[in-house]
Parts: structure tokens; C-alpha cells; sequence
């Protein structure tokens, strides 16, 4: 029985051995260093990171560049010994072990004498920055080539070329892979325009094309632009050329192109002193403050430090005061060129901060709204030929000071008056007055009844009928706006086109005053309340009345831009024609 038992045990053991599953090999196709025997590796080995530049002292003539796998079982080609008369690059390809799957790095070779990277701690995002190569890296279009000319090369033994005025672009035409909204990038690359004209830098990275040219020619020259990514056009360009028309180069050189995402951070994290009180307490976003100190005090040394590590900071250290007074403006500069300003006055108490009037007065017309000191918009509606107003303002405080009262001339029947006051520590606010003369029989949005009196002569030759107006209505009045509703405005189609006018010019005054807008129609009336406007021997809408003796024009018939107005209770039906 023992024997049985050994002799299952075994092959069942011997079972699970033949059947068990086997290990999936690995996809890990990436490099865990790469080890130089001289330079310095920019940027920093990432295993992310699939670019790099080796800055050599001069002289030097070879690099030995060793890769190392991050999987045993990966194997990879390139490296080696590069020599740098013949070769300024080396690709190194990872098989990872499944046999397929594959990362590339790309290591350039430089002399530190002549390739300046604009920043040694983060990755050059352009395809291929010491120009040793187009195809793989760039698009573009016409006479484009590799230059190995030492006379033309600023870095390296290569360079692109351009051949001929117009004669083509070298396009980063997928560089919408690389950008992110709302990021700043620094774009630059050198440039050799050979006898005459520009070259550029392109880009329609937010759309719109925007270029930065050459202006020197006939030696190397630096070429820089920072883009912010506003609204990132998928189909984005970026391209270095000599085509725009008029101001091409000859021929054209580019080298060592570079493209980097900066930092557009203008804040400060940190704002303290040796001694004093701040106020307000410090805040990022907060721009202005007051530094409270003892009388006597004589400097004041200030500590400010930058939200981000790469941007600068000026004008914080010790400050010296005179009087118990002074001021300091520290100011941040991110990467991206944007700046931000604190401004910090030094003195021994807070000045006012009063910039509102305790008094606005006027010595004609009134105000409306009445007059208050948080309010600051106001209207003014004096008598038609008014040519002058005089403004009264006082300030609520005696250390603030006011501008833009005093007389004021009203031109064109209208003007805007602005009385600004300015409070001790500088801050202001500003009082507006708009105003306007008026017709005494005009009607405004602070309209009152009129009784239909005292109607003036014009021309010397008629009377003009004025109506009353009343807010309350009658059975023989016309109701041009109330409940919601409005009367509606007729005119006929084959009147003067003056007419048309003057119907929509009412109908905007009636929205004015009651905010309700009548409907203006030229089809035959049919309003229960209607408003008629039309010129005898020009309106059928006008004449049909007069012929059907409803209206009488007996006093303005055959005069020269005379009128009348009245209140009519009419049947539509008596119409014969609109």
C-alpha cells in the first residue's frame, strides 16, 4: 500500500509540471541609464525621457555612449563610440523580449563651446536641434537640405539649409502633440541669412500665424519667441523659413533649434520683514500693501520668495527709510517674461482711504437719483438752452481731493461730466453725471402730466397743437400704454419715408417712458387703440379719412411742414384704401 502511494503521489506531481502555465515574456522596452565617458547628459537620465544632448569640452573627439537595459532580457542597438568628426547622433532602439515592442532614445552631440541649451533641466521638445538630419524629424517643403559646409555650421559638423529667396520651410508639423493649453513655451533657434533678407520663426499654434524674423545677415543671429497656447489649433504649425514675399533671404542656415514649456508663475509665496506690521495680510493676488512701523525706524529689510523656483525676484533686501517713510516695489519675472509688481509703503500709520463725496450738487436741473455717497451714476436734465451747469463736489474726507467739478459747458444739447476723487493712499472713485436739455414740452423718463397749454409758435406761422397727457385715462382718451398692452402705430407704405421714421422714433420713446413696445404696422388698421401718421395727398391711410370727413386738416392744408394732432373715434370700415 505504500507503494501505491509514492507511485500516485509522483505522477501526479509530474502532472501538474507538464501542464502548469508558462511566464509571459516581457514588453518593458526602455533604458534604466545612460552612462557617457565625458560631457554632461542634458537633461538628467529619465527613463521617460527619450531625448537627450551631451555637452564635450573642446577638443574632444569621441564620446563612448553606454546604454543599459531596464529588463535583463531587453537588448538594444546604438551607443558605442561615437566619433564627433563624422557623427553627432546616436539612436538607441530597445527590444524589449516579446520581439516587438520597441522604444527609441536619441542621444546629439555637442561642444559646449557653441550649443547653449536654454535650460539644462528639462527636455528639448524640437525633433532634432543640431539639424543632423529633415527626413524622420521635420516636414516642410522645397529646397531643404543638410549642410556640412563648417563655414555655415554653428554648432556641430551639420546644419539645414535653405536654398534660394523663397526657396522653402522646415516645418514642426506635428508639434500640437507636444503643446498643452493654457502653457508657455520658449521657441529658438539660430540662423545664417547668406547675402540679403530675412528668415523666420512661424507658428499658428493659437490659429493665427504669427512670425518672428531675422534682423541680421551675413552672420549667425539668435531667433527667440514665447508663445502662450490660448486655444491649441490641432492642426498647429510651427516652421523655420525664408518664403514670406519681399523680405526672403538668399540663402538661409538653421541650427541648433530648441523648444521648451516654461513657467508663466509671477507670484510670490513669501513677503515678511524684520520689522513692522503688514496690512493687509499678505496674499498672492494682493498687490499693494503698508508696512506699519515704529517712528524712528531708519530700514526695514524685506524677504520676498517666488511661488516657482525658476523665476526671478527684485527689489526685496534692505530699503532705506527717510522721515519714518519709503517705498519698495519687489517685482517677479516668471520665465515666460510676465511680471508682477508689489508695491509696499513704509510708514508709521495707514493714510485715509476715503475717496467718496460727503456733497454733488447742481445749479440747475436735479439729480437724479438723489444724491448718495455710494452711488455713482447719475442724470441731469436741465432747460432747453442751458449752455452751462455748475457743479458742486465735496469730498467726505479733508485729506482727499476731488477733480472735474466747478463750471461745466453743455455742448450739443448733451454732455458727461466725470468728478473723481482721489483719497489719501491713492485710490479713487469716480462720480458720473450725464446730462441733457430738454424741450419743455418733450417728455422724458421722468415724465409729468401737461395739460395741453401754452403751446409755442413756430416759424412764425402756425401754432402747434400740443395734447394734453395724462397718467390717468378717460372714455374719449387714447390709451397709447397700459395693463401691458400698447396702442398701436399706423403709417401707410406709399407715404414719405420720413413718415416710417417718425413712427419708430415714437414707438421708442413710448418704450423709453413706459417700457412697453408698441408694434409699428403699414397694414390696414385694426387696433381697438391706434396711433395714425401720414401726409395729406401722399397717405390713401390719411386722404381715406379726410374723404370721409372724420378728420378735418382745414388748418394745415397747403402749408409747408405744418401738422395737427388729435383724438378720434373712428370705424375702421370707412377705409376705402391704405
Amino acid at each position: 500500500m505504500k507503494r501505491i502511494t509514492f507511485t500516485t503521489l509522483f505522477v501526479f506531481m509530474s502532472l501538474l509540471l507538464s501542464t502548469g502555465l508558462s511566464r509571459a515574456q516581457s514588453t518593458d522596452a526602455t533604458l534604466s541609464d545612460i552612462n557617457i565617458d565625458i560631457g554632461v547628459l542634458t537633461p538628467a537620465f529619465n527613463p521617460d525621457i527619450t531625448k537627450y544632448v551631451v555637452l564635450v569640452p573642446d577638443g574632444t573627439e569621441a564620446v563612448t555612449v553606454s546604454p543599459l537595459a531596464n529588463e535583463g532580457s531587453a537588448s538594444f542597438s546604438g551607443g558605442g563610440v561615437i566619433s564627433l568628426a563624422n557623427q553627432e547622433l546616436t539612436t538607441i532602439t530597445v527590444t524589449a523580449e516579446d520581439g516587438t515592442t520597441k522604444k527609441s532614445y536619441h542621444v546629439f552631440m555637442a561642444h559646449e563651446n557653441c550649443y547653449a541649451a536654454l535650460f539644462n533641466d528639462r527636455v528639448n521638445l524640437a525633433p532634432n536641434p543640431l539639424m543632423t538630419a529633415l527626413s524622420g524629424f521635420y516636414g516642410g517643403w522645397g529646397a531643404r537640405s543638410i549642410n556640412t559646409d563648417p563655414g555655415f555650421v554653428f554648432c556641430g559638423n551639420t546644419s539645414a539649409k535653405i536654398t534660394g529667396a523663397g526657396g522653402g520651410s522646415i516645418d514642426f508639423n506635428t508639434v500640437a502633440n507636444y503643446l498643452e493649453p493654457g502653457a508657455f513655451y520658449q521657441i529658438s533657434a539660430m540662423f545664417y541669412v547668406e547675402g540679403s533678407g530675412k528668415a523666420q520663426i512661424g507658428h499658428s499654434i493659437n490659429g493665427t500665424s504669427v512670425l518672428t524674423e531675422t534682423t541680421k545677415t551675413n552672420e549667425w543671429e539668435q531667433v527667440s519667441t514665447v508663445v502662450e497656447v490660448t486655444s491649441l489649433n490641432n492642426s498647429a504649425n510651427l516652421w523655420l523659413n525664408n518664403w514670406q514675399i519681399g523680405v526672403a533671404g538668399d540663402n538661409v542656415y538653421v541650427d541648433n533649434f530648441q523648444m521648451y514649456k516654461i513657467d508663466n508663475d509671477d507670484n510670490l509665496s513669501e513677503l515678511t520683514f524684520d520689522v513692522g506690521t503688514l496690512v493687509p495680510v499678505f496674499d498672492p493676488e494682493v498687490t499693494d500693501y503698508y508696512l506699519l512701523i515704529n517712528e524712528g525706524t531708519t530700514a526695514v529689510n524685506i524677504q520676498a520668495v517666488a511661488s516657482s523656483a525658476t523665476s526671478l525676484v527684485s527689489g526685496d533686501g534692505n530699503v532705506t527709510l527717510i522721515n519714518d517713510k519709503g517705498t519698495a516695489e519687489v517685482v517677479v519675472t516668471a520665465e515666460s517674461g510676465n511680471s508682477k509688481t508689489y508695491t509696499i509703503h513704509i510708514t508709521t500709520e495707514l493714510p485715509d482711504m476715503d475717496a467718496t463725496l460727503s456733497e454733488l450738487s447742481v445749479d440747475a436741473g436735479t439729480l437724479s437719483p438723489v444724491f448718495d455717497p455710494e452711488v455713482t451714476f447719475y442724470t441731469l436734465e436741465v432747460p432747453e438752452g442751458t449752455t452751462e451747469v455748475m457743479v458742486t463736489a465735496q469730498a467726505n474726507s479733508a485729506a482727499a481731493t476731488v477733480s472735474g467739478a466747478g463750471s461745466l459747458d453743455l455742448v450739443y444739447n448733451e454732455a458727461t461730466s466725470y468728478i473723481v476723487v482721489t483719497a489719501e493712499d491713492g485710490s479713487q472713485k469716480t462720480y458720473t453725471i450725464k446730462w441733457s436739455a430738454i424741450s419743455p414740452h418733450s417728455t422724458s423718463s421722468q415724465w409729468e402730466a401737461y395739460d395741453g397749454g401754452n403751446a409755442p409758435t413756430v416759424s412764425g406761422y402756425m401754432d402747434v397743437p400740443f395734447m394734453a397727457v395724462s397718467a390717468t385715462g378717460s372714455t374719449e382718451a387714447l390709451r397709447i400704454a397700459g395693463d401691458e398692452t400698447t396702442a398701436r402705430i399706423y403709417y401707410s407704405a406709399a407715404d414719405a419715408a420720413v413718415v416710417g421714421i417718425a413712427a419708430n422714433a415714437l414707438r421708442d420713446d413710448v418704450q423709453r417712458i413706459t417700457g412697453l413696445l408698441p408694434t409699428v404696422s403699414t397694414d390696414a388698421p385694426s387696433a381697438s387703440q391706434a396711433v395714425l401718421i401720414g401726409t395729406i395727398g401722399m397717405s390713401p391711410l390719411v386722404d381715406g379719412l379726410v374723404a370721409a370727413g372724420k378728420i378735418d386738416v382745414s388748418s394745415i392744408e397747403g402749408k409747408w411742414e405744418a401738422y395737427t394732432a388729435a383724438v378720434w373715434i373712428i370705424q375702421w370700415r370707412v377705409l376705402t384704401g391704405h
